[in-house]
């Protein structure tokens, strides 16, 4: 039997349960508890487990209610010029994200990606 890396069945475990509250989203967006509730595990197993969260997963998350935004349906998406950056406001508690607007910028978790 061969050994799994080490956190493998923590990230699989953070993996389902994004893809079972983008799911629930998708399919029944007025359940905004129980999203909100998985977006909270997902981040509370991060944290327990010390590993870290992709960022791609991490984006989408609120930080503030944890709940899974997704353009039009629990979020806005706002492009502003001047500093480039794109503004994220969560519609359910208002918090905003803001990201920086390079398209020439690559994540440090793609470079290392890259390298190996």
């Amino acid at each position: 039997m061969a050994k799994n890396k080490k956190g493998q069945d923590n990230y699989e475990r953070i993996c389902f349960l994004f893809e079972a509250a983008y799911t629930l989203m998708m399919a029944c967006p007025s359940n905004i508890g129980l999203i909100c509730n998985y977006g909270h595990m997902i981040k509370l197993l991060a944290m327990r487990t010390q590993s870290k969260l992709g960022p791609y997963i991490k984006r989408q998350i609120c930080k503030k209610c944890h709940l899974i935004l997704r353009p039009g349906i629990t979020s806005k998406v706002q492009l502003k010029s001047c500093p480039k950056r794109t503004e994220v406001t969560c519609l359910f508690c208002g918090t905003k994200k803001r990201f920086h607007n390079n398209p020439d910028y690559v994540l440090f978790y793609d470079k290392i990606k890259q390298k190996t």
